[in-house]
C-alpha cells in the first residue's frame, strides 16, 4: 500500500515537470522569432552611443561621425543611423550597416553632408561624371534625400534616336509636370543607351528644336 501511494504521488510532479518543458519550448520558440528584432535593437542601441559610425558602402567600410550622416534629419539614412527606421537595414558580418552602392558615389554625398552649410535648404550636386549621374540619382532618393534639393544645374547627355545631346537638367525640367521633367528628375522609369546614357526613342530633329 505504501508503495502504492508513492507511485500516485509522484505522478503529478512529472506532469508539472512536462507542463513546464512545454512552457519552456513555447518560449524559446517565441525568443527565437524576436532574435532579429533584439539584435537590431541591440545594435541600435550601441551605435546610438558612439559618435564615430561606421558603414559599410559596397564593400568598402566607410567611417563618419553621427551629426554628418544624420544632418538631413527626415532622410532615410539618417532613419538608419539612429536606429528608428522601418526597414531594418542589411548588416555585414561585423555587424555594420551594409549598403549596397558604389563607395565612390557615397563618398561624393558624404562630403557634401561635411561641407552643408544650411540644413534647412540644403543643395546638393551630382559627380562630375556623365556616367554616375543616373546611379547617385538613384542612390540619393532611395536613402530619402529630398530630390527638390539635387541641383538642376548639372550637365547631362542623352541619347535621342541615336544622337547625342550635351545639356543642363535645368533646361530639360523647365516645365515641371511635362513626362520630359518627370524622367529627368526621377530617373526611376527610364530606358539607356549602351553606355549608360538616358536614351529617348524621338526623332532627333524634333528634339532639336524643342530645346
Amino acid at each position: 500500500m505504501v508503495a502504492k501511494s508513492t507511485s500516485l504521488q509522484s505522478r503529478p510532479k512529472s506532469t508539472n515537470i512536462i507542463m513546464l518543458n512545454s512552457k519552456q519550448v513555447l518560449d524559446t520558440e517565441g525568443q527565437t522569432s524576436s532574435v532579429g528584432q533584439n539584435q537590431y535593437n541591440k545594435d541600435d542601441d550601441e551605435m546610438k552611443k558612439s559618435k564615430v559610425v561606421k558603414i559599410n558602402v559596397g564593400g568598402e567600410i566607410i567611417m563618419s561621425t553621427r551629426d554628418i550622416l544624420t544632418r538631413i534629419r527626415n532622410s532615410k539614412l539618417a532613419s538608419m543611423i539612429n536606429g528608428n527606421c522601418e526597414d531594418i537595414p542589411a548588416f555585414d558580418c561585423d555587424g555594420n550597416i551594409f549598403l549596397n552602392y558604389n563607395p565612390i558615389l557615397f563618398y561624393h554625398l558624404l562630403e557634401q553632408l561635411r561641407t552643408l552649410e544650411d540644413e534647412n535648404f540644403p543643395i546638393f550636386y551630382p559627380p562630375k561624371s556623365r556616367l554616375l549621374v543616373i546611379p547617385f540619382r538613384q542612390m540619393f532618393q532611395e536613402l530619402g534625400f529630398p530630390i527638390a534639393s539635387l541641383s538642376n544645374d548639372d550637365i547631362i547627355t542623352i541619347n535621342v534616336g541615336g544622337e547625342i545631346f550635351v545639356t543642363r537638367c535645368q533646361t530639360l525640367t523647365q516645365i515641371p509636370h511635362s513626362k520630359l521633367a518627370i524622367v529627368v528628375s526621377s530617373y526611376r522609369i527610364i530606358d539607356t543607351d549602351e553606355n549608360g546614357y538616358l536614351f529617348l526613342d524621338y526623332d532627333a530633329r524634333l528634339f532639336r528644336y524643342l530645346l
